[in-house]
């Protein structure tokens, strides 16, 4: 378990780049911090699409995927769970957090404390008629090489990402054909700042899911 306290002072066990580059600029932070500069650090997961009207920017790896199973008819386990906030949740708790001077120095978590499953979401997209089946990561590996050849697939431009190998000739995310544990992270020092605040985020549950597949089909990303 991770709290907004924790230092973080090791980075053993980041295997990507891009979240080694965000412990990098945290460090950069905390060392302004300790000079004299107010800095505060807010760690989003997945940010997903308005939990209103459902908008949400359709060309980040969350909506890319979900369009590339669909027309692979195959989903996995990306990450441990699918932790999704929705961006009206997320900037609504920065600009309030951000107004408060007992935020300086501090971190926040603004992980989806109701998160979901992407077998859940697999069952979900099922229930809309879309043929899909959710299968372990490395059958996954191998449909998505075998078939995602055009880039028609928005999962084209991910290949890389998802088929990445480390050293071991392990997939980047996943040992022993095992998905990593992701440290649990512990948002309640930051569902204790917002209290008063009336902010609170929507769980990633058929409501929510219903609200973004709503503007999927309606804008014409996707097909119903």
């Amino acid at each position: 378990m991770v709290t907004e306290s924790d230092p973080l002072t090791h980075s053993e066990g980041m295997k990507l780049a891009y979240s080694q580059s965000k412990w990098v600029a945290e460090k950069l932070m905390m060392i302004a911090c300790n000079r004299g500069i107010p800095v505060s650090i807010y760690r989003p997961p997945f940010i997903s699409g308005h939990s209103q009207t459902g908008a949400w920017y359709k060309d980040d790896v969350i909506c890319r995927t979900i369009k590339g199973c669909i027309q692979m008819g195959s989903m996995t386990d990306i990450t441990d769970r699918l932790d999704l906030a929705p961006v009206d949740y997320l900037s609504q708790s920065i600009v309030y957090l951000s107004q408060q001077k007992d935020s300086i120095g501090k971190a926040f978590h603004l992980n989806n404390p109701q998160s979901s499953s992407w077998n859940e979401l697999t069952d979900f997209i099922g229930s809309l008629g879309y043929p899909i089946q959710h299968i372990a990561y490395q059958d996954w590996q191998v449909q998505l090489s075998n078939t995602v050849r055009s880039r028609e697939n928005p999962l084209y431009h991910l290949l890389p990402f998802f088929l990445k190998k480390l050293p071991q000739e392990q997939p980047a995310i996943f040992q022993n054909h095992q998905p990593l544990i992701d440290p649990q992270l512990s948002c309640s020092a930051t569902m204790n700042a917002l209290k008063g605040s009336s902010i609170s985020c929507p769980p990633v549950n058929k409501e929510l899911l219903s609200t973004y597949f709503s503007d999927f089909i309606r804008s014409g990303w996707l097909d119903s």
